[in-house]
């Protein structure tokens, strides 16, 4: 975490004289000496001497010294510069864990980060004191879950935010399987009882929520269902069928000897008695084009035996939905949803008409939008939930991308 801290103060250090001249120059009040008590209200916006753990020796009431402002502070100022993101954190065991902390600092582990994160703000957060962050650098987070960044305190009175820098929230992610995920938030601002917070915008600064993640594309239909027909051819043993019990001496018809012997050869078993065919006495199934056939009556009949099934069967399937898009987002950049896959083709023995081609994912949303197809919502770019007191300056909105107006 890249932040300096600076305070006002402490003032009237080691062991010399504190005279009233230098209390009134340093606190910028009257010449009544009663005037520099410690205002201990939480409604105080501006306290001459404000509470703080460094001024509890300052009485609030009587008993005003002038030594007990030996030590004391006016105000804290913590700057950020650089990067701070949330990348190095195990997010199964720090789920919201910010991109940059602005609360209390953590001596030990917290679902808000480990132990280490935070600003020293020696108790400070929830008294009077003027305590002002200054974002300059950037401040980013890869996990939708935890903003970019993020003041996580109960009670905060006095606290300005002034942002001149980046806060981007993580994009979410596109989905393969149903809808794409929510952006993150940019800044989150959370105090259960809070006063006189002020976030301020500059005109150079860019608050950016996360972009939606796109979803999945549907299907594509299945094809119409349908019928298929399918025809099977078996060889049969010709003087089974019909018509052809008897064989019709095939030599009778050769107009001449030759032909009678080459008929007897070819088509039959051969008995040859001289140059006639007196022996051709006893024939077979003879072939012809490829397919069997036997002769009875001068008509030549097939020798196999063909047989028609018509069945019903379904439309092919419909293609897959592409898988959609991630959102923008200080993890990854935004990218379109992908194409869905063709549908299986159609036709017989197996299919009715052909499928639909899938269609095309959802395309991930920029900053602060969400995606095409509205599944994943964009992240918002201030959110928070805080007491009374809270004020957003919204001169520089412009300068945000996602929604300014939630509570969480």
């Amino acid at each position: 975490m890249s932040v300096l801290l600076s305070i006002e103060g402490p003032y009237f250090t080691g062991s010399g004289p504190i005279k009233f001249s230098d209390i009134k120059s340093t606190f910028g009040g009257g010449n009544n000496f009663g005037s520099y008590k410690r205002n201990t209200s939480s409604d105080a916006t501006n306290p001459i001497v404000p509470d703080a753990t460094e001024n509890a020796n300052i009485s609030d009431d009587k008993n005003l010294r002038f030594g007990a402002f030996r030590n004391s502070v006016k105000s804290y100022t913590a700057t950020q510069s650089g990067i701070d993101d949330n990348s190095g954190i195990n997010h199964d065991t720090y789920p919201n864990h910010p991109g940059f902390r602005m609360g209390n600092y953590f001596t030990s582990d917290n679902q808000y980060g480990p132990a280490g994160t935070g600003i020293q703000w020696n108790g400070n957060l929830g008294k009077n004191i003027k305590k002002t962050v200054s974002i300059a650098g950037t401040c980013g987070s890869v996990d939708t879950r935890g903003p970019a960044a993020q003041l996580d305190a109960g009670t905060v009175y006095n606290l300005t935010i002034n942002v001149s820098g980046s806060i981007l929230g993580a994009g979410g992610t596109g989905s393969s399987s149903g809808g794409g995920t929510n952006g993150g938030p940019a800044l989150r601002v959370r105090s259960t009882d809070g006063k006189n917070i002020t976030v301020n915008i500059s005109q150079d600064a860019k608050v950016y929520g996360g972009g939606g993640g796109g979803g999945k594309g549907a299907d594509g239909a299945k094809g119409a269902d349908g019928t298929c027909t399918s025809t099977s051819t078996v060889e049969t043993t010709c003087y089974n069928e019909a018509g052809c019990t008897s064989y019709y001496n095939y030599c009778n018809f050769s107009k001449n000897a030759v032909e009678k012997i080459q008929a007897c050869t070819v088509y039959g078993q051969i008995r040859v008695a001289g140059s006639s065919c007196g022996g051709c006495t006893e024939f077979f199934p003879f072939l012809t084009d490829g397919n069997f056939w036997c002769a009875k009556d001068g008509v030549y009949y097939p020798c196999t035996s063909t047989t028609t099934t018509t069945s019903p069967v379904s439309g092919a399937p419909g293609g897959t939905g592409g898988a959609g898009g991630n959102g923008q987002g200080y993890n990854h950049d935004r990218t379109d949803g992908s194409g869905g896959t063709s549908g299986t083709p159609g036709g017989c023995p197996t299919y009715g008409g052909s499928g639909d081609p899938g269609k095309a994912g959802g395309n991930g949303g920029d900053w602060g939008e969400s995606a095409s197809d509205n599944t994943g919502q964009a992240g918002p770019a201030i959110i928070g939930t805080v007491g009374s007191g809270y004020s957003l300056n919204g001169a520089n909105l412009s300068n945000c991308k996602g929604d300014t107006s939630g509570t969480d």
